[in-house]
């Protein structure tokens, strides 16, 4: 089961918004980690919520 936006944003203390890539016009999935969380990730993305909880959890798991 995926999760939605807003259980991304609760479960791991972060802000979950759409962006714009740098050298194209295609919106992505990014998440930066709050500020007074205990910053177990700074910054992840993936095309969909789905590939940006796995870029969540790999870097937790790599350490920042």
């Amino acid at each position: 089961m995926s999760l939605t936006r807003s259980q991304i944003m609760k479960k791991y203390n972060c802000d979950v918004f759409k962006d714009f890539g740098f050298d194209d016009s295609h919106k992505y999935w990014v998440a930066h980690e709050n500020q007074n969380n205990d910053m177990k990730f700074v910054y992840a993305d993936g095309w969909t919520l789905k590939e940006l909880v796995e870029d969540i959890e790999e870097t937790i798991r790599k350490g920042l």
